[in-house]
């Protein structure tokens, strides 16, 4: 039995929101992530749609997590679209330590906000986008694991391109209110 399957499967809670998306297709949500670096962590939310390539046969403790309804589609067709699969880091890791370098020195710069970054800058970001930890604290309404193995998700994102008109990377002081968060994900 192969480790990954050749579908990548989108879960969700409720039937409607499944209907939704048969009916108007994925929609972009920010989603918050907390990225645990060897010397500080980085926050932010970003604009995606997740999905992951679990075997139907092994998705029982995932489902508990993200949701009872699920819209498959093949891999071939995530790759069309876009989508990559996460990388996961170990936060003692090398990797890890080289990654929070080059994180912390961009950041050193005190005019860095999204609207007068460089398109390096922009891609830096798109890196973190695609970043999660290997293992840690899960949250999830009534869930709470303290070492949750992330990488058993095998998580594929969808994100927008850092050139089209949306943000890429908000702060949590700019998606704190709910007002903030409807604006953010009409986009």
């Amino acid at each position: 039995m192969p480790l990954s399957a050749n579908t990548l499967i989108h879960f969700t809670n409720n039937k409607d929101a499944l209907k939704k998306i048969l009916e108007e297709h994925f929609k972009i949500f920010h989603c918050k992530e907390n990225i645990v670096f060897p010397t500080k962590n980085a926050t932010y939310i970003a604009p995606m749609v997740s999905f992951c390539d679990i075997p139907l046969s092994q998705v029982k403790d995932h489902i508990a997590k993200y949701g009872d309804y699920g819209i498959g589609m093949t891999k071939e067709w995530g790759i069309k679209k876009g989508l990559n699969p996460v990388l996961y880091i170990s936060k003692e890791s090398n990797f890890a330590k080289n990654l929070d370098a080059v994180f912390r020195g961009y950041l050193k710069h005190p005019n860095n906000s999204e609207t007068n970054l460089e398109e390096k800058e922009l891609a830096l970001h798109d890196i973190l986008r695609h970043i999660k930890n290997y293992e840690g604290p899960l949250k999830r309404k009534d869930i709470a694991i303290d070492n949750y193995r992330y990488s058993d998700e095998r998580e594929w994102r969808y994100t927008p391109d850092f050139k089209e008109d949306c943000a890429i990377v908000l702060s949590n002081k700019e998606y704190s209110s709910e007002e903030q968060k409807k604006t953010a994900d009409l986009k």
